[in-house]
């Protein structure tokens, strides 16, 4: 039997360096494309910051306010970065040598895109389940940001301005049944391969991302790409928001919060116009981190539960979709529950 989920804490790490609009020249205060409007400012990680260093810090941090002992409670360590600091391994062994834990097991997961956190949340249930493990730190960062979309040749793009780079670090446990957990369940997650090779990487001078090349790559946003995704992400949000409220046996009205992926201010919209939610309960950080991709959801969480924003006994939906469609996922979080 797979155990109830409980979030016994998360803590976020944000780079120092803060960038605003300027940077990104004509491209930004030019465009009129919807797609890459809506930010102010956003964080970049400089050329020797890593996500194992924003990854170190929040889970320090975590530990810390958790009481947690890092060198002897771990079982097992869960990371996605969407920009991997080296080709062919992740980070999650070097970040239990930095932390000086022993896990049992490390994963490092590359796909879920957007909703990565609510992926490796199911992952570390599924842990528990057939190893019994007790705690589990799930690590997710974006470092896109300032690895790619700084470059001088690229940052002159609109959709240069929109990401933004950070890291969180969430600790999941078995529920144990009493009060003050934080219960994540149900959790749903629905593969759409029909999507999958719609999220590309271009190279103007035309070389394959593993050869050497003269210039950079860029993801591209074709108009009629733009508009496909819109269509689709218009739809499968929605549809997977509607589907995790079903299977709690709720309605849309018992939902207290929500807290999406946040591509842009519009889609932040449509998806809350769709579950008749209001704006103030739709918690986002888009204004100023930008697209956190993987990293928006548990940094907005972290951050409203900080501003004491979501409250004990509120029941917050969480819920996106990652690349161009290809899969997406929701959950609730019972905050606190008595």
């Amino acid at each position: 039997m797979i155990p109830a989920l409980n979030l016994a804490g998360l803590a976020s790490a944000l780079p120092e360096n803060i960038v605003t609009n300027e940077f990104f020249g004509d491209g930004v205060r030019e465009t009129t494309n919807k797609m890459f409007l809506g930010t102010k400012e956003r964080r970049h990680v400089g050329r020797e910051e890593t996500s194992l260093d924003l990854f170190e810090r929040a889970a320090r941090q975590l530990a810390a306010e958790q009481g947690l002992d890092l060198t002897t409670e771990v079982d097992a360590i869960l990371t996605n970065v969407a920009l991997p600091d080296l080709p062919f391994t992740g980070c999650g062994a070097m970040l239990a040598q930095r932390l000086g834990a022993k896990p049992k097991q490390v994963l490092d997961m590359h796909n879920g895109g957007c909703v990565a956190f609510i992926l490796l949340a199911d992952m570390a249930r599924t842990l528990m389940a057939m190893h019994g493990y007790r705690r589990i730190l799930v690590c997710v960062a974006q470092t896109a940001a300032g690895r790619i979309f700084a470059n001088d040749r690229i940052r002159a793009k609109p959709q240069s301005a929109i990401p933004g780079d950070g890291a969180s670090v969430a600790l999941f446990t078995p529920a144990a049944g009493t009060s003050g957990e934080s219960v994540i369940a149900p959790i749903v997650q629905r593969c759409h391969p029909e999507f999958a090779s719609d999220m590309t990487i271009t190279f103007d001078d035309n070389h394959k991302y593993w050869e050497p090349g003269t210039e950079p790559g860029y993801l591209d946003f074709p108009e009629s790409k733009i508009t496909t995704i819109i269509m689709r992400g218009n739809r499968l949000v929605p549809a997977i928001m509607r589907e995790t409220v079903a299977q709690a046996g709720l309605k849309s009205r018992d939902i207290d919060g929500l807290i999406t992926n946040q591509p842009n201010p519009f889609f932040l919209r449509n998806w809350r116009e769709s579950m008749e939610i209001a704006a103030d309960r739709h918690f986002d950080t888009f204004t100023k981190y930008g697209n956190l991709f993987q990293a928006g959801i548990p940094i907005t969480l972290d951050e409203a539960i900080r501003d004491e924003r979501i409250q004990p006994g509120q029941r917050i939906l969480l819920a996106g979709f990652s690349h161009a469609g290809d899969f997406s996922a929701g959950a609730i979080l019972n905050w606190r529950s008595a």
